[in-house]
């Protein structure tokens, strides 16, 4: 039977994030790390988890909410915003709120 995981991959392009590793944070405990241009499977228990993203200081992606079957893999994709975006009228917005730098969504 294959093993219930969360794939994760890392498509950074831009400088916001740099190529800094990222910490990998599940049902809010630290379960590694991805870097730029990695693809990480980490393995869960089946059922419902939170996932998300840290860089440095504050900066971090938006808390995904998922559900995984038993041997299945939760598939997900992150990358840094893209800077031109964080320039007006983002800027403020991003400095505000943290989980505003990195973009993580589930795969399709």
């Amino acid at each position: 039977m294959n093993a219930t995981a969360i794939r994760l991959t890392r498509n950074s392009r831009f400088a916001m994030g740099g190529m800094r590793p990222w910490k990998v944070v599940i049902d809010g405990s630290v379960a590694g790390s991805i870097a730029h241009g990695e693809e990480i499977e980490l393995p869960v228990d089946p059922g419902h988890h939170s996932l998300h993203l840290e860089s440095s200081g504050p900066l971090r992606s938006p808390e995904r909410s998922f559900e995984v079957g038993g041997g299945q893999v939760a598939g997900f994709s992150c990358r840094s915003r893209p800077f031109g975006a964080l320039v007006v009228p983002s800027l403020p917005v991003a400095l505000l709120k943290h989980d505003f730098w990195i973009i993580l969504k589930r795969a399709a």
